[in-house]
C-alpha cells in the first residue's frame, strides 16, 4: 500500500473515524421506546393492566386477528382485458 510510504499510510491512519460513537448503547432507544414507536406507527394502543407482562407476540396476534381477510382470489381462469374493462365499471 503506497508503495510502502511510511508517510502516506499513517496519514491515512490518522484519517480515520473511531467507530465506538456508533455502538454506544447509549446511543440506542430501550425496548420500551421502541415498542411505543411500533405500536403508534401501528395504529395500535398500549393498555396494559398495571403488573401484566406484556409480550410483542401477544401484540401481533391480537392485531392479526383483527385485521380484514384479504378477498379471495377467483380460481377460474379470467380474460385479462375483460376482468380489467370490469374493473372500470365497478
Amino acid at each position: 500500500m503506497f508503495d510502502g510510504d511510511d508517510a502516506k499510510i499513517e496519514a491515512l491512519w490518522n484519517s480515520q473515524y473511531p467507530l465506538k460513537p456508533f455502538v454506544d448503547p447509549k446511543e440506542f432507544k430501550s425496548y420500551a421506546e421502541l415498542k411505543v414507536k411500533l405500536v403508534d406507527a401501528l395504529g395500535g394502543d398500549l393498555r396494559t393492566e398495571a403488573g401484566e407482562e406484556d409480550t410483542f407476540e401477544s401484540d401481533t396476534k391480537a392485531r392479526s386477528s383483527s385485521r380484514r381477510s384479504a378477498p379471495k382470489q377467483e380460481t377460474e381462469d379470467v380474460d385479462v382485458d375483460t376482468y380489467l374493462k370490469s374493473l372500470g365499471n365497478e
